[in-house]
């Protein structure tokens, strides 16, 4: 793989994630970090999946956890919710062409590749939310709050 690949790659997770910050009605001030949230999400995963042979569901993990990482940065340095961060970031990763193929095989009435493209659908959308929760995890663990001071649990 050339260098000029992984430009294309980080470009188009960029657009696409800008693309929909701007659907999403982000203020213009926090538009360009969650463009960088989602492009540095789709690079990890590209990364991982082309470049290292790692399958599709680690990888997807690895990139949401960063998105949800980058995004918890982004918040709390600009003193805005993590959601306006990590939504469009997350689109790159959303495996809408897999969804498709799979309802174009049943609808063909091939039910065996219909069946295997749910099998990797479902995955990547579980490793989605499976990378967004050990983010929230890891994050509440090491949160910048003494909770042993105060004598209670954290709930957040």
């Amino acid at each position: 793989m050339d260098w000029i690949d992984f430009l294309i790659q980080f470009l188009s997770g960029l657009i696409v994630s800008l693309g929909f910050g701007i659907i999403y009605d982000i203020p213009k001030n926090n538009l360009f970090y969650s463009g960088l949230t989602g492009a540095v999400g789709w690079m990890i995963s590209f990364v991982m999946i082309h470049v290292f042979d790692i399958h599709l569901f680690i990888s997807t993990i690895a990139a949401s956890f960063f998105i949800a990482l980058f995004g918890q940065f982004f918040s709390r340095t600009l003193k805005t919710p993590v959601t306006l961060f990590i939504m469009p970031g997350l689109i790159p990763l959303v495996p809408g062409g897999v969804a498709f193929n799979m309802m174009r095989s049943f609808v063909g009435g091939d039910n065996a590749s219909g069946a295997q493209y749910a099998i990797d659908t479902f995955l990547v959308a579980g490793a989605l939310a499976l990378g967004l929760a050990l983010n929230s995890a890891v994050f509440q663990l090491f949160s910048t709050r003494n909770l042993f001071r105060r004598g209670r649990r954290y709930i957040p």
